[in-house]
């Protein structure tokens, strides 16, 4: 042991409690401090790498509303009867924190619907219009029968709008080709819906549901429809 060690020991031998705590502060506290700050954070990280991420079974987002918790949870149990999504992983999720006035509310619908993290868009029949033309909605042809359009017609439930006018695809709320492209069957009006007063607050307006463009969970989609729709 060299002399500096030798002589801290001796030093630490002759301090009384309070000086010894005194030296542990001064010297190893911010040490101590800082490993364990680096401890937490890689053992936070391992813990989110190896946690089980939610499976994405339907994904709605709502514009202009407040959910009911108890109706939108009974909404809900049924979506994961017939989805037959039971695990406790499995992700149904409405989304309601959304403002059609909101220009960052706007933006975050971008982006989600950019990553593929909505399925489904609820709003206002005016601003789902709008929506439509910047291209935010895939026709439901694609996703239901003949026989079901037909049938949702008949009652005057399917939403025409004039879609955005671009090869790619893509979505924007500043492309110069907003609505005018073609007047396709985008949605569902959700205006005679029980279930949807059951689970919304404002029910004051007329309400349309369409499948988002480039939606991961699409195909699920029609059977939120054939719920909010089944008398």
């Amino acid at each position: 042991m060299n002399e500096f060690a030798e002589s801290n020991k001796e030093h630490l031998k002759e301090m009384g409690a309070a000086g010894k705590l005194g030296y542990f502060r001064d010297y190893y506290l911010v040490k101590v401090l800082v490993g364990l700050g680096i401890a937490a954070v890689v053992i936070y990280m391992i813990y989110s790498y190896l946690r089980p991420q939610p499976v994405p079974v339907l994904r709605v987002a709502v514009f202009d509303n407040v959910e009911k918790e108890e109706g939108v949870a009974a909404l809900t149990e049924e979506l994961r009867t017939v989805l037959d999504a039971h695990d406790e992983l499995d992700e149904i999720r409405f989304q309601t924190n959304y403002n059609s006035t909101n220009p960052n509310d706007l933006a975050r619908l971008g982006v989600m619907a950019t990553a593929q993290e909505i399925d489904a868009i609820a709003a206002p029949k005016k601003v789902f219009e709008e929506f439509a033309g910047y291209g935010y909605f895939q026709p439901l042809t694609d996703y239901l029968s003949d026989e079901e359009m037909k049938s949702l017609a008949d009652e005057g439930l399917v939403v025409e709008a004039a879609g955005i006018d671009n090869k790619e695809g893509s979505v924007s709320t500043m492309n110069e080709n907003y609505g005018k492209g073609e007047v396709l069957p985008y949605g569902i009006s959700l205006k005679n819906s029980e279930k949807w007063a059951d689970a919304m607050y404002n029910g004051e307006e007329e309400f349309v549901i369409g499948i988002a463009a480039g939606a991961l969970k699409a195909e699920n989609v029609p059977a939120l429809i054939d719920l909010l729709t089944t008398h």
